[in-house]
């Protein structure tokens, strides 16, 4: 592997100078999920961290779900779905966020329980909810999700950002670049076994 060649996650580091925040961000993420190099320390006030926690922001354990989840005024869920943590985001969670407190939910649908976010946008005690995964998508028309005011649906696009975007075309020329000087990249992960005609030899120097 070429030492020069970066991996992807360099690509989307961001820069904390350009947030500002007022507010407690509650971040549910996996320890991979690109924020490795970014202290969002300077970007909030006091955050909260569920995982594995950068420095300088207060840490809690898997098991502090309902403790990290009321200290935070913007509890955003950016980890996937699975059997064990389907519902984790239920009625108790909610009802113990903060007043006017907002969900914002960019890994998947199953981790929310609709009902229980619903009645608590409509109760007032949440002012609302950004959604850019549900329980059924395509988001069906009737969805009483969408039928809320307070509470706003995306069709799954929020990993397509300007950084995102610049940081794919980047990452891709460099790729393409080292592939066709023989090296393969650590990125691949559905390389044909017999390809019909190799990249490298069918460009023409």
């Amino acid at each position: 592997m070429d030492k020069n060649l970066r991996k992807p996650s360099e690509y989307f580091k961001s820069n904390t100078k350009d947030i500002e925040a007022q507010t407690k961000l509650g971040l549910i993420q996996m320890a991979s999920a690109g924020y490795e190099g970014v202290d969002v320390s300077e970007a909030t006030k006091a955050g909260v961290w569920v995982g594995s926690a950068p420095n300088g922001v207060k840490g809690y354990g898997h098991d502090e779900l309902k403790l990290a989840a009321a200290e935070a005024d913007y509890l955003v869920l950016a980890i996937p779905g699975t059997k064990d943590n389907e519902n984790m985001i239920d009625g108790t969670v909610l009802g113990g966020m903060k007043k006017n407190a907002v969900l914002v939910n960019v890994g998947w649908g199953i981790l929310v329980d609709e009902s229980a976010l619903l009645a608590a946008v409509k109760s007032g005690h949440l002012y609302g909810a950004g959604l850019d995964v549900v329980k059924d998508e395509p988001v069906s028309k009737g969805n009483p999700l969408q039928k809320e005011p307070r509470i706003f649906v995306t069709p799954h696009i929020a990993g397509s950002t300007d950084l995102m975007l610049d940081g794919t075309v980047s990452y891709l020329g460099e790729v393409l670049a080292e592939f066709r000087r023989g090296i393969r990249s650590e990125g691949i992960v559905n390389e044909p076994r017999n390809p019909r005609v190799p990249l490298r030899d069918s460009i023409k120097k």
